[in-house]
């Protein structure tokens, strides 16, 4: 739980095979915002353990993983649903109304998050960003970015150009997946000195926290100091990118791009 003014952001581990996350936001009133709903279920327990109901829906993009707990909590809640304007004929069909389902695009402000355009992991894909909380969908994970099956890493690397300069500094990254484990792991692969990636392994492996869920999540400020993917415009990454490629004179979006393709083989 992470508390900043009157929010607090609840986060539940859903135990799934893809390591999903869900997560419940308190804004101090007397109703919840779901963001990703996952595990329609859990959710609906945690709602209840917590006291409050769920009045609205936050969704990045139109992974299955991401809404599937949304039939569940439709039936318990008159909820209103904030999703991608391609988004929106697949939110209407799961909640069988029209009138409960809005569009949001870039510098929109929905119940206290501006919401951003970040496509990359798909061509569309939006976050919802406050100074003290981040929920960016599948596109920045604790030491890693989201694949881009389809999407385009191309692309992917304009949003994190952008993302790198504007995201607040101070506020949680609220990671909807798991995947500290494999990430830290790759991170070593590539850079063997990484201290903060050694740090992280360690106190990941040094408790059952594979398979409780419970390891802290990060700030922007750690990402941006220690994930690759976030560091591919500095000298000393592009180098590391082109020694295990054994190559050189890599450039910012070439190294992203190999660096991408290299997880993605891993």
């Amino acid at each position: 739980m992470s508390s900043g003014s009157l929010t607090k952001v609840h986060r539940f581990f859903t135990r799934n095979f893809l390591r999903n996350y869900d997560h419940l936001v308190d804004l101090g009133g007397n109703s919840l915002i779901c963001v990703d709903p996952t595990d329609g279920n859990l959710i609906l327990k945690k709602s209840e353990e917590i006291g409050k109901p769920i009045e609205a829906i936050f969704i990045t993009h139109e992974h299955g993983d991401h809404y599937s707990g949304l039939g569940a909590l439709s039936k318990k809640f008159d909820l209103k649903v904030y999703c991608p304007k391609t988004t929106k004929p697949l939110m209407e069909k799961k909640l069988k109304a029209r009138d409960k389902v809005f569009e949001v695009s870039h510098g929109e402000e929905v119940l206290g998050f501006k919401v951003h355009e970040v496509p990359g992991h798909m061509p569309t894909h939006i976050g919802f960003i406050t100074d003290e909380n981040c929920f960016l969908g599948d596109t920045i994970f604790n030491f890693g970015i989201g694949n881009t099956r389809y999407g385009s890493s191309e692309v992917l690397f304009e949003t994190i150009k952008v993302l790198r300069e504007s995201l607040p500094k101070n506020a949680t990254l609220w990671s909807e997946h798991d995947y500290w484990e494999s990430n830290l792991l790759f991170t070593l692969d590539i850079d063997p000195q990484n201290q903060m990636a050694k740090q992280k392994l360690a106190e990941y492996n040094s408790e059952n926290f594979k398979e409780t869920g419970d390891f802290p999540p990060s700030l922007i400020s750690m990402e941006l100091a220690h994930n690759l993917f976030l560091r591919t415009n500095l000298s000393q990454v592009q180098k590391l990118v082109a020694v295990k490629l054994k190559t050189d004179n890599l450039s910012d979006k070439e190294t992203f791009i190999k660096l991408r393709s290299l997880r993605d083989k891993w």
